[in-house]
Formats: structure tokens, C-alpha cells, sequence
């Protein structure tokens, strides 16, 4: 009677997500195949499918036991499928860890025979809600690399809304029975979550108070950065000012600054309530511009050493130096140095618990590798970027996050105020894109050809590392305990009034030029309460005027909104 050599278990183990496979047996004894599954319902709940297939490569093998590790992901609903043999299923659970051991009772004996069964499980944790935004996310596998084969798909409800993104690419699409399929190979995934957001904006209310004082003889005037309207970004909407700004307008950075009249020892508490959309968008590496073809005026802005910024320094020249290639395009290298960071340092969650960390630059940071937070991240790439002469700037912002260990938020206001830092770059071809290596290194998700719609931007910090600060940082207590930031997921988007108002006349036009190209002069008054633009781009924030020229034929003026959906005025 032959004897045969038994492959006792073989485990495949999801991490938070997926750990490596481990075999009691050589590699070279037999082949494996995973096909896996994931249908999301209506609300969510994931029903994953783990097609198995193990191919004999020697005849003295038998795969007796098969082991599925699943770590920090909840499932329910075990089942085994093979229809044609015996299989038991045993169950252990722990508190982060669920194990399926299947025990196959009948063999496929010889080379070339094959082991086909199904493990189908149900998760509540693939696929979240936020807001009004579905967020998708499948863990990665560092078992790949001992799979002969392996792919992956997961369908979504038509009802999740339109795609915002997809990381990494798909290699098809389809949509049939009012369900969309994305499909997967082992070369595409690359060992990669798959992450992906799929509705059309999301909805944030805020209501923010800045404190401020005068302590001069004399009377002076303050400014405050209220959240900005970003084109093709995120939409605000200012509810209520109070007290109202003697005006409000947008800097060179695209800061949204009020300004305020305080007389000698006054003290002013300003509140600001308001709604906020925020879009998102998905970037190919492959089609950023090149250096030379960056507006002078930006590079000059944007690529200049500054405190905290040091792109002059040896140690952030010497890096950006040996990652830049002068062969690939803008996004490609800043792509590169994004793999950098989250490759060479860690994000250290101890900074959580400090209730206030001072900011190192990246200098310093890249000379000590401890205590990196997500302005060491920030930095770091900023310096790096502008030091190969890419411009680079800082962000400072709300993002909404509900897993400090994978997306933490650690900029401490010395109080209740906790923020967050992500850098931008500047493509000629894109223009400005954010990214947000802290949180790319901490959850081992894509997000640099894509940001989710739950970072909401406060500031914009280019031409100086340090102003404007955020709100938050604007108080009159010494305790630092109250809380002057709340921002929370709109509840009913469908109650919110997007709508814009403008009151237009025309005026005596005085320039020669334009008469000449046949066009009147206006004055263009933003009654609403949403930031209108002109044709060309310039902000017309709310209370605001700006003068315009137009066609002497048109009846009425055409304006746009942050999405550059353009939309009509009478003119009176």
C-alpha cells in the first residue's frame, strides 16, 4: 500500500488586516489559487466568497486540513461549500481573531488533482458609511507572492451612488443586474488595500468661535481665516456671521479672511456657523506636467526654504537629490517622495496622549526618527518637494476620523481642539493636489492619487510656514479648555440650500479698452451666501463685490460655482 506525505494546514490569514500565509508543507509540493468575492447589499453587510483551488504537483501529497485566520474583522454566518465531498468546519473566536479550521475527509490523491472548496462568511466592516459617503475598504494579502493564483472583485449597489475613486485601478468594470463589478488581478493589487468611495458629496456642518483681543491704546484691526471655498474641492456655506466682518476676502494662498475693527482693550468673540460639500477626485500619475512648465510666479512662491521647510538643508537635499528622476513627470516624483516617507519612518501614537507636541521641521525630524506626528509628514515632504522644485505647501484642517490607529489626528491645540496637517503639490497640468502621507503610512491605504471627502481644509500655508493659524488656535482662555471647533456630518443633506444670489447693474464704463471689445462694465454683488466666480476664476465671496466686463448682448451674466457649474443673473 503507497504511503503519502500529509500537508497537514495550510493558513491564510487576513490583517487588519491580512498576515502572511504560512504551509507545513515545501511550496513546490503543490499549487494554490484564491478567487474571493465580496457583495455588498444595500446596507452594507458583505457576504465574501474565498474560492480554493490546491493543485498537486507530486503524487505522494495529500492536503488534509485547511486553516482561515481572520484578524480584527467580524464575521458571521460561516459556511462551507463543496458539493461534492465531506468537509467539517470548526470555529474558534478570540476578542480580534476568528478562526476557520476545514477538515477535508476525502482526498484527491495524485499529481495534477485538485482540492476545490468555498468558505463564505458575512462582515459588517468592508463597507461604512460616512456621512453621505460609502467608503469601501478590502484588506490586503501579503500572501500573494506563494499563490500561483489570485483575484478579487467586489459588487456595489448602483444605489451607493456615482465612484469618487478606486485604489488601486480596477482592470474592468461592468455594470449588470443594478449592481457595479470591479475586478482585480494578483499584478494589479500589488499586495495594496483596496479602498474605494462611491456617492457624490460630502456634507459637514461647523460652527467655529475665534477669540480675539486688542491690548493696544489704540484701535487696530484683526484677521481671522474662516474655512475656504476650494474650486473642484470643497464648497462652504456661511450660514451666520456674527458679528459681521467689515469685509471678507480671499488671500493669494486662497484663504478665506475676515477682518475686524477692534477698538483700544476690546475683547470680540466671533462665531461662525455654516455647511461645508466636499468633493473628491482621483488623479493618474501618469498625466502630471513638468518642471519647466510651472508658472514662474508659483515656483518662485512655492519652492523657497522656510522655517520648518528647509529645502536648502544637506540632509532634505541629499533625499530629494536621490529620489528625483528628471525622466518622470511632477506627480510621478512626488510620488516618490510620498513612498519615502511611509516606507522610512512610522507615525508614533504616542503623540496622542501628549497634550501638546512642538513642531520639529523636517530637518530635525529626518536627523531624529521618533515622535514622528502628522506635521512631521507634512513637513518632511514639503522640504523634500520644494528642494527638487516641485512647490509644495501645508494644509491645516478638520478630518474626520473614527480610528485613532489607523487615520489619527494630532495636532493639539492645547485643549479640546484637535487637528490635523496634510501637504499639497502643484502640477501644471492638475494644479494643486492634496495628499496625506500620515495617514497613508498609518492604515497602508492609497492617499496620494486620491483624498477622501472627510478632510475638511481650515488653512493654506505657503508663503509662510506658520500663518495664518487655524481656528481653534484663537482664544482668550490660559487653560486652553474650552472647545472652539465643531464640525459633525450633516444629518439631512436634501435640508441644505446651496443655492447662490447675485445682484448685478451695470455701471458707466470708463475704460477704452473694453468698450473697444464691445463690453459694458458691472458690479457684481454676492447677496448669497455661497462663494460665487467669475468666468475667469476670481472669488466673489459672500457680501463681497467685484466689478466685471461683459458682452454688451447679453441679457443677463453668467457666474460659476465651485464645481465650475455656471449658472445666470439678470442684469437690472
Amino acid at each position: 500500500m503507497p504511503k503519502f506525505r500529509a500537508l497537514k494546514s495550510m493558513l491564510f490569514a487576513f490583517t487588519i488586516f491580512l498576515l502572511p500565509m504560512h504551509l507545513a508543507a515545501a511550496e513546490q509540493d503543490f499549487l494554490t489559487e484564491y478567487s474571493l468575492l465580496y457583495d455588498i447589499s444595500d446596507s452594507g453587510d458583505t457576504t465574501v466568497t474565498q474560492d480554493v483551488t490546491i493543485t498537486n504537483l507530486k503524487n505522494d501529497v495529500i492536503v488534509q486540513n485547511y486553516t482561515l485566520r481572520v484578524k480584527q474583522l467580524d464575521i458571521y454566518d460561516i459556511k462551507i461549500h463543496d458539493k461534492n465531498r465531506d468537509i467539517e468546519i470548526n470555529e474558534e473566536g478570540s476578542k480580534d481573531e476568528t478562526t476557520i479550521k476545514v477538515t477535508l475527509n476525502s482526498y484527491n490523491i495524485g499529481e495534477g488533482r485538485q482540492n476545490n472548496f468555498s468558505i463564505i462568511y458575512k462582515s459588517k466592516d468592508i463597507a461604512n458609511k460616512v456621512g453621505e459617503i460609502w467608503n469601501i475598504n478590502i484588506p490586503r494579502t501579503q500572501a500573494i507572492d506563494a499563490t500561483t493564483g489570485y483575484n478579487i472583485r467586489f459588487s456595489v449597489p448602483q444605489s451607493f451612488g456615482q465612484k469618487i475613486f478606486i485604489t488601486p485601478v480596477p482592470i474592468l468594470e461592468e455594470e449588470k443586474n443594478g449592481k457595479r463589478t470591479f475586478y482585480f488581478t494578483k499584478d494589479s493589487l500589488s499586495g495594496k488595500n483596496i479602498t474605494a468611495a462611491f456617492g457624490n458629496y460630502q456634507y459637514l456642518n461647523f460652527r467655529l468661535r475665534y477669540q480675539i483681543d486688542n491690548p493696544n491704546l489704540f484701535s487696530s484691526i484683526y484677521e481671522i481665516p474662516l474655512p475656504p471655498d476650494i474650486k473642484m474641492v470643497q464648497q462652504v456655506k456661511y450660514s451666520g456671521i456674527k458679528p459681521e466682518p467689515q469685509s471678507l476676502y480671499v488671500d493669494d494662498e486662497g484663504n478665506s479672511i475676515a477682518r475686524y475693527k477692534l477698538k483700544p482693550k476690546e475683547k470680540l468673540e466671533v462665531e461662525v456657523i455654516g455647511n461645508a460639500r466636499i468633493s473628491g477626485r482621483q488623479i493618474d500619475v501618469e498625466l502630471g506636467g513638468r518642471t519647466d512648465e510651472i508658472p514662474s510666479f508659483i515656483s518662485r512662491k512655492y519652492t523657497d526654504a522656510l522655517k520648518y521647510w528647509e529645502a536648502d538643508s544637506a540632509v532634505v537635499k541629499e533625499i530629494g537629490n536621490s529620489l528625483f528622476d528628471k525622466d518622470k513627470n511632477i506627480i510621478q516624483n512626488a510620488q516618490s517622495i510620498y513612498t519615502y516617507l511611509i516606507e522610512n519612518h512610522n507615525y508614533d501614537f504616542e503623540t496622542l496622549n501628549q497634550p501638546y507636541v512642538d513642531r520639529k521641521g523636517a530637518q530635525k525630524s529626518l536627523e531624529d526618527n521618533t515622535g514622528w506626528a502628522c506635521m512631521e509628514f507634512t513637513d518632511t515632504f514639503i522640504a523634500i518637494a520644494r528642494s527638487v522644485g516641485i512647490p509644495a505647501r501645508e494644509i491645516n484642517g478638520y478630518a474626520l476620523s473614527s480610528t485613532d490607529n489607523t487615520r489619527p489626528l494630532s495636532i493639539a491645540l492645547r485643549g479640546g481642539d484637535l487637528l490635523h496637517a496634510w501637504p499639497e503639490f502643484y502640477d501644471p497640468h492638475l494644479g494643486w493636489i492634496q495628499i496625506d502621507p500620515t495617514w497613508g503610512d498609518t492604515s497602508n491605504t492609497d492617499y496620494f492619487s486620491k483624498l477622501d471627502t472627510n478632510h475638511f481644509v481650515f488653512v493654506i500655508k505657503g508663503s509662510n510656514s506658520e500663518y495664518p493659524l487655524p481656528p481653534g488656535t484663537y482664544r482668550f482662555d490660559q487653560d486652553h479648555s474650552e472647545k472652539l471647533v465643531e464640525v459633525e456630518f450633516t444629518q439631512n443633506p436634501e435640508t441644505i440650500d446651496f443655492t447662490p444670489n447675485a445682484e448685478i447693474s451695470r455701471k458707466t464704463n470708463f475704460n477704452l479698452i473694453q468698450l473697444l471689445l464691445g463690453r459694458n462694465r458691472y458690479s457684481v454683488k454676492n447677496t448669497g451666501k455661497v462663494y460665487l466666480y467669475t468666468l475667469t476664476g476670481n472669488p466673489i465671496p459672500p457680501g463681497m463685490r467685484r466689478t466685471i466686463y461683459y458682452s454688451k448682448e447679453s441679457e443677463d451674466i453668467k457666474l460659476m460655482l465651485f464645481n465650475n457649474e455656471e449658472v445666470s443673473f439678470k442684469i437690472f
